[in-house]
């Protein structure tokens, strides 16, 4: 608990936790602009856009915040006092988790209060929830991404990389159905929601999917930073 405070306090005194706190509702805002300006708009794929755009922004934050504590030595003085390196990443990770998870649930909230008004969304309010499931546990991989690219990578190199590969994954989901299990396929369907049959059994499985992907991410992370020099 006491290195996920040190994250914590970390990300506040640099702003960008700050900056994981605004990108999450302000993709609902997006959703809100877009559904005054052209009421046609008014779906979950924009929703769905706007979060995933939200999420890439977090994992870059992510990457960025690993390797500035290697290129600092923020790191290295903890693991010269004992501190075990896997527990560096855990607490990075731990450490993204509040924020995001916060933001993330005040998004949820304000897009349900928008989107139920239309009748195809009245009747799925479960699929949906389990849908901003899947594609919070798509966050947490993503995120899982940025760590690993911060421990092998310099801050901008890693921040780069890894919006450029998140970016990537985005587009290549686009052109797969909705029910792919795919690490990112939480935020596909949410954008398909409520035109989706079984949107429950396909929400389970891309979480599952998203979850599996961060443990390996995160596990390869950890066997990096065991072997490099801090």
């Amino acid at each position: 608990m006491t290195l996920v405070a040190l994250d914590l306090r970390e990300l506040w005194m640099s702003f960008r936790l700050l900056l994981i706190l605004a990108v999450l509702p302000g993709s609902t805002l997006l959703l809100l602009l877009a559904s005054a300006a052209a009421p046609d708009l008014l779906s979950s794929a924009v929703y769905a856009a706007a979060l995933a755009a939200a999420t890439i922004v977090t994992a870059a934050v992510a990457a960025h915040s690993v390797a500035t504590e290697r290129r600092d030595g923020s790191a290295a003085w903890l693991a010269v006092r004992a501190v075990p390196r896997s527990a560096l990443l855990l607490a990075q990770l731990a450490a993204f988790a509040p924020p995001m998870l916060v933001g993330l649930l005040a998004s949820a909230i304000v897009a349900w209060l928008t989107l139920a008004s239309s009748p195809a969304f009245a009747t799925v309010p479960f699929g949906f929830g389990l849908a901003v499931a899947a594609a919070a546990a798509a966050a947490f991989a993503a995120i899982s991404l940025g760590i690993l690219l911060g421990t092998l990578l310099d801050p901008w190199r890693a921040t780069l990389v890894t919006v450029l590969v998140l970016i990537g994954v985005a587009l290549a989901t686009l052109l797969l159905p909705p029910t792919t299990p795919l690490p990112g396929g939480g935020f596909t369907l949410l954008g398909s929601l409520p035109s989706v049959g079984r949107p429950i059994e396909w929400a389970l499985v891309a979480a599952g999917s998203s979850l599996v992907s961060m443990a390996v991410l995160t596990a390869a992370a950890m066997a990096v930073l065991q072997r490099i020099d801090l």
